[in-house]
């Protein structure tokens, strides 16, 4: 039985549909995972600027500032 123009037409759309949602996929999941990783990275690099502290959160070290001036 040989293959007519309609199932190869048919066959065609059906193969370009699959690749295109498999790419797509694939491209979803690289992103979400390099996005991963740098906010990772970015995370690390705050870490070494502020060892042990948050962005704005002085009040612990100026109580410390504080028991020392008093020591």
């Amino acid at each position: 039985m040989l293959m007519d123009f309609a199932h190869g037409i048919l066959l065609f759309f059906i193969g370009c549909t699959l690749t295109f949602v498999g790419f797509f996929t694939a491209f979803l999941i690289i992103n979400y995972n390099k996005k991963k990783e740098l906010q990772r990275l970015k995370e690390i690099e705050d870490r070494k600027k502020l060892p042990n502290r948050y962005y704005g959160d002085d009040t612990v070290w100026q109580l410390k500032k504080i028991e020392l001036l008093l020591q």
